[in-house]
């Protein structure tokens, strides 16, 4: 017996199912509204959606936040800034991201007033959302965010500053970032050390190195697998030859160490630290059997700025089907 997908509700279904006695009927006719936000009948909906704000069920009170961000409707912020009062995490963390979203200024005292919230998770939401409507002060939020009580919220306080040194790579590294960041490096909470230090690597800052090689011998797992990453590739960046043999365990070990610890970006990283049988074993992929195989060499060599591979991917250029174009484009767009 085959089973199809339901049709997405017309709007009067849409409407209707709000008032359903089952939340996941409610919940699913809550996401359609999503649709008819533009429609000619936009103000039913946008009323549809803020009564949404309170139904019995979490979930579907998230959604109706989540969709009112969208809007752009700046009437609806009083209605969203009651909501801030929502007994449930998750809503109240859908609400405050509206509020970031939707940009108004009236929001901007109650996040303000958020940002020291006996709640971690009105806390958190707030030092995403607030830099949104008034960017001069992103800096301030978040430097006094590293020293939050949650770790959480310190957490995402350094990866929020290093997201923006990155945009603002011209004015240097202001010395109270490097000073919030470098007593972080002693933080209790494992994320939040790997996090100063990788807010630091970024800058070419050698303070947090004895982390990044914890990080790469497996001596401290980060919280996200991208950080673990990113430890990786810093530890070439940064020239860090004692970084080499803990690389070569992950770049060169067992096919299971190999599944587990991103041995590619290992290889990636010794071949920049000029490791010769890394920098070998990517130019002898180039020439592999399996397409796919020669695609993520080719990204591979790329990224690890491995200019001997030149020739060969101009002539992987000519013939077109030896591996992904626009790969091969990428990788001699960065070696030249």
């Amino acid at each position: 017996m085959w089973l199809y997908s339901p049709l997405p509700r017309l709007l009067p279904a849409a409407l209707r199912d709000l008032q359903d006695g089952s939340a996941a009927v409610r919940l699913s006719a809550v996401r359609d509204l999503e649709r008819f936000v533009d429609v000619p009948e936009r103000t039913n909906v946008l009323h549809a959606l803020t009564k949404a704000l309170e139904d019995p069920s979490p979930p579907v009170r998230a959604t109706a936040a989540r969709l009112l961000g969208d809007v752009q409707e700046p009437a609806l912020v009083a209605r969203l800034l009651v909501a801030m009062e929502d007994s449930d995490a998750y809503v109240r963390q859908m609400v405050i991201q509206a509020l970031g979203t939707l940009g108004n200024p009236s929001a901007v005292s109650r996040l303000r007033r958020a940002l020291t919230d006996e709640r971690a998770d009105v806390r958190f939401q707030s030092i995403l959302a607030l830099p949104k409507l008034v960017p001069d002060e992103a800096e301030h939020v978040w430097i006094s965010a590293v020293s939050d009580p949650d770790a959480l919220v310190r957490y995402i306080a350094l990866r929020s500053l290093e997201g923006h040194l990155e945009r603002c790579a011209e004015t240097g590294f202001p010395a109270p970032i490097r000073a919030v960041a470098v007593r972080a490096l002693e933080d209790d909470d494992v994320a939040v050390r790997c996090a100063a230090a990788l807010l630091l690597a970024q800058q070419r800052d050698l303070a947090g190195a004895a982390i990044l090689l914890a990080i790469v011998n497996g001596a401290l797992r980060p919280r996200e697998a991208e950080d673990e990453v990113a430890a990786l590739e810093m530890a070439a960046d940064l020239s860090l030859q004692a970084a080499v043999p803990g690389l070569e365990k992950r770049a060169f070990g067992s096919e299971r160490y190999f599944r587990e610890t991103f041995s590619l970006v290992a290889r990636i990283s010794l071949a920049r630290l000029g490791h010769d049988k890394a920098r070998r074993t990517l130019l002898r992929d180039l020439r592999a059997w399996s397409y796919a195989r020669r695609t993520v060499a080719v990204i591979a060599v790329g990224r690890a700025r491995l200019h001997e591979a030149r020739p060969l991917l101009l002539a992987m250029k000519e013939q077109r089907v030896s591996a992904d174009p626009h790969a091969i484009s990428t990788a001699l767009d960065a070696l030249e």
